[in-house]
């Protein structure tokens, strides 16, 4: 997963103030899936900073978790609101995504709804926001788009409108005939990384590109492939 799939965009856990109960303080600072021997289906599990440097060993959400897939957990800011996908029974098709919310870091995660209106019968895998709450992007493999799994955008006039319906559309200046998938937003909102991938093909077809704009109001440039990090 890019990044670990789930750390917050624009957040960096060692520069967060911490009391005196650290795990407490941080606890929203890493939520992501994770797949092991004991967990045969991918799981969201929580990892605690525990003195600003270390990470402790992952924990199951079992707030979040089902019986099914549970991946691509994304928190908002203020680690408040998290959104995630799942193909758990009573979805619109494949992989929907789901949100839940708590009043403070302190409590678990409550409320696990399905976002009806922005999903559909093919699978919605993850859906991201600019720092300021104007930009959502959602991973998607529906029909419409010009590849397999592409990205599509939506602009929101305030940072607190309702996303579950809002209008999405393929953005074709990021996205390929192939696969793009995990995008994941800079701290200042003007960077997009994510992943192209042509599956099937040689080692060394995916890679990690980043897609610039000027200012947040912008849209987003063609993508390049991120130096020193992809390899042949």
């Amino acid at each position: 997963m890019l990044f670990g799939g789930c750390m917050r965009s624009g957040f960096d856990p060692r520069q967060e103030e911490m009391g005196s109960d650290s795990r407490t303080e941080t606890f929203s600072s890493y939520i992501a899936p994770v797949q092991d021997a004991k967990a045969p289906l991918p799981e969201i599990r929580c990892r605690y900073w525990e003195d600003g440097w270390t990470l402790s060993p992952p924990e199951p959400v079992d707030e979040l978790n089902s019986e099914g897939r549970d991946i691509e957990a994304y928190m908002d800011l203020d680690g408040l609101t998290i959104y995630f996908a799942s193909d758990r029974p009573g979805g619109a098709g494949g992989l929907d995504i789901y949100r839940a919310s708590r009043a403070n870091r302190d409590e678990p995660f409550q409320g696990v709804s399905n976002l009806t209106a922005l999903n559909s019968d093919a699978s919605e895998i993850k859906l991201v926001f600019a720092p300021d709450g104007l930009t959502a992007y959602l991973n998607t493999n529906r029909p419409g788009g010009p590849g397999k799994s592409d990205l599509w955008v939506a602009t929101l006039p305030t940072p607190t409108s309702e996303v579950n319906g809002a209008i999405f559309s393929p953005d074709y200046t990021l996205s390929t005939p192939e696969n793009d998938y995990d995008p994941f937003f800079s701290a200042d909102g003007l960077r997009l990384y994510y992943v192209i991938t042509a599956f099937g093909t040689s080692p060394g077809s995916h890679e990690i590109m980043v897609a610039r704009r000027a200012s947040l109001g912008d849209s987003f440039g063609p993508p390049e492939p991120v130096l020193g990090v992809n390899t042949e």
